[in-house]
């Protein structure tokens, strides 16, 4: 049977939105920039990228970005912020990464915390690592995450899913439900 699919090419790309990103389509608060000007990816996806995934190309145009910026004020281009980056404030986790100002990096460490994300916790603060979130969720919520997926889903801690400890089996052994393709 002749497939009808077509392989999309950076040519097929909409970069005419630049409210959404590129990538997860949400809206672009905060965008990433690099030397090739693109402007299209949120800084989540952004980080992820080079932080998870250890890919510092432009998803888009493929060039290295040996350095990043993380913006809120589409106006900026990557030479403005270059000739600010003195007074930039730097990301915690990688030198080459830097924040127009406190909002847009706080926006970008938060999927980073080993924080409890449970809507009712009274636990506010940082854990030191992510066995210390464990083991609070698993004694102060019953639910846990699983191993496999700490491992292998390449996303940030908040983005990872949690599982009631009685439910992390069903998980374990069928997925999640909606998760098939």
């Amino acid at each position: 049977m002749e497939s009808n699919r077509k392989d999309s090419t950076t040519s097929d790309l909409d970069l005419s939105d630049t409210n959404h990103c590129l990538l997860c389509l949400n809206d672009l608060k905060y965008f990433a920039i690099g030397t090739c000007g693109h402007n299209h990816l949120c800084n989540i996806c952004a980080l992820r990228l080079r932080l998870i995934i250890k890919d510092i190309a432009c998803p888009i145009c493929k060039e290295n970005l040996c350095e990043l910026y993380i913006a809120d004020d589409k106006s900026l281009t990557f030479q403005d912020l270059n000739k600010m980056k003195s007074d930039l404030l730097k990301d915690k986790d990688d030198g080459t990464v830097y924040y127009l100002n406190e909002e847009s990096q706080a926006a970008s460490q938060f999927p980073r915390l080993n924080a409890c994300r449970i809507g009712k916790c009274r636990s506010k603060k940082e854990f030191n690592n992510v066995n210390g979130l464990k083991r609070h969720l698993e004694r102060d919520h019953k639910k846990t995450f699983c191993e496999m997926c700490l491992k292998h889903r390449l996303v940030f801690i908040q983005e990872q899913k949690t599982y009631l400890t009685n439910k992390i089996n069903t998980h374990i052994e069928n997925g999640d439900i909606g998760d098939d393709m």
